[in-house]
């Protein structure tokens, strides 16, 4: 294989609903496209027992049965996906560089959709019961709770904004606040009759069968409640970009987030993009990761077509 031969048009780090999108309009615009997936089961849409709100799929289904769709479709257009892990990128090579555990591989456009699930569970049960009970956004699984008890914990910075759309659906809310270093929560600003505050209490345990089916708390003379609650959303810790394997290549915020242009997904550097929730967007959905990875990957030709054309290989 010659030198041309072994550089790929795209190479899309990320093999969530962001990379596989990206891979799609890729490979379905006739790019050579490789996709880098450190692991199929470990993405967070991956976690999701039920999905009932994706475009086109009428019926509940699994986040990992949509991912496996998704996976087919790019494949089906000849899109070529590898389980490799990314340590080191070169992003001013020409063609870039891409360094895994077990190669280098080439690539004139890059698509960084490495996502946002750096971040370790802190309560008994959590990973467990991710996607089957426990959940961190409330745009995401609040319709799942529609009639049933659950609770919410967790920084009331960031739990308060969303407490309107859980209350929406559930029957009953169990409010435990974690208070920290300044943090503060005024419970005059809850009114609403659903919600029941249990400001010294903190979440011990969460259990149950197949899904979640009791919240085990504590309160600060250490007695002990089980609440009967059919889900927990947390709000303990955000989301950590993967971004690790960037190095210094790559500007990113205090949270470790990329800046992109939301326009058509570039970043500072020509031919280097990123889509899903490496960039920390608002909302968490993986239609909107699709959808920003779709724009990626049209954006990716659009520079490839312009290269072609100035000649510069």
């Amino acid at each position: 294989m010659s030198d041309q031969e072994s550089v790929y048009d795209v190479i899309i780090i990320g093999g969530g609903p962001a990379g596989l999108a990206a891979a799609i309009y890729g490979s379905r615009s006739r790019l050579r496209t490789l996709v880098i997936d450190k692991n199929p089961a470990a993405g967070a849409l991956n976690f999701a027992s039920r999905i009932e709100n994706y475009p086109g799929i009428p019926e509940s289904i699994t986040g990992s049965e949509l991912l496996s769709r998704i996976r087919r479709q790019a494949e089906h257009f000849g899109a070529e996906i590898i389980r490799d892990e990314v340590v080191g990128v070169n992003l001013n090579a020409s063609p870039r560089e891409i360094m895994t555990k077990q190669q280098v591989y080439k690539g004139t456009a890059i698509i960084i959709c490495s996502g946002a699930m750096g971040r370790s569970s802190l309560i008994k049960g959590e990973t467990e019961y991710i996607g089957k009970g426990v959940a961190y956004c409330a745009e995401c699984d609040a319709p799942l709770f529609a009639d049933q008890d659950v609770v919410v914990t967790g920084n009331p910075e960031l739990f308060q904004e969303e407490l309107p759309q859980i209350t929406g659906f559930a029957r009953h809310v169990y409010l435990i606040p974690v208070i920290t270093h300044g943090t503060t929560f005024d419970q005059n600003t809850i009114t609403d009759p659903k919600i029941e505050i249990m400001e010294d209490y903190a979440v011990i345990e969460i259990s149950g069968d197949t899904l979640v089916s009791g919240v085990l708390v504590k309160n600060k003379t250490g007695d002990e409640k089980m609440l009967e609650a059919s889900g927990i959303f947390l709000y303990l810790h955000g989301r950590i970009p993967v971004v690790n394997f960037l190095g210094n290549s790559v500007a990113t915020d205090n949270d470790g987030c990329i800046a992109v242009n939301r326009t058509d997904m570039s970043m500072p550097i020509d031919g280097v993009y990123a889509a899903g929730d490496v960039t920390c967007k608002n909302t968490r959905q993986s239609i909107f990761a699709a959808a920003e990875g779709s724009q990626a990957a049209v954006s990716s030709l659009s520079y490839i077509n312009k290269k072609r054309k100035s000649g510069d290989k």
